[in-house]
């Protein structure tokens, strides 16, 4: 059961009876892609972003807690837009097709 929406470090979150859970990002908009993007694309953009945002690259940079959290989302993004089946159903389906707890949320 959600209780209440509220805005953290201009991130939204929910904050649930037990714990909070970051709302999931367009994996597309995430490996700033548009849909239909190829699967070399999709390579392409999650390398070149893996590279910027990981946190071996970022150990003396002040944000290194923002950049790892950006890593994080690069490659749920990843996960799921490099796999043909999940990627299918998540065009078809949004976050429900890839995520079985999203319709509890």
């Amino acid at each position: 059961m959600i209780i209440a929406l509220g805005l953290v470090k201009d991130d939204y979150k929910w904050f649930g009876e037990k714990d909070r859970e970051q709302i999931m990002k367009d994996p597309y908009e995430v490996l700033e892609l548009k849909r239909g993007a190829s699967e070399e694309e999709v390579k392409k953009a999650y390398r070149r972003l893996s590279r910027k945002y990981h946190p071996d690259a970022n150990i003396n940079n002040p944000h290194k807690d923002e950049a790892e959290e950006k890593f994080k989302e690069i490659n749920e993004a990843n996960e799921v837009l490099s796999d043909e089946k999940k990627r299918q159903l998540y065009d078809q389906y949004g976050f429900a097709g890839v995520d079985p707890n999203y319709a509890a949320q």
